[in-house]
């Protein structure tokens, strides 16, 4: 289950690019909104239109509740 006593974080990492990957990585942010703002100036900067999406949050396993 989810740790109540976490905050999931949101992360954004640019893969676009014709040779290699760009790579830049925005900051973890605290809501979908923030990571969505950084897409968006990073794209208005680079016109890069390919993105990794990763949701990080913790969880807790308690005996006798794994499956």
């Amino acid at each position: 289950m989810a740790d109540p006593m976490s905050v999931p974080t949101y992360q954004a990492t640019c893969v676009s690019g014709e040779e290699a990957e760009c790579g830049e990585q925005s900051e973890a942010a605290f809501s979908v909104a923030e990571r969505e703002q950084w897409i968006e100036d990073h794209f208005l900067r680079t016109r890069h239109a390919r993105y990794l999406h990763t949701v990080s949050d913790y969880r807790v396993v308690l005996p006798g509740e794994w499956p």
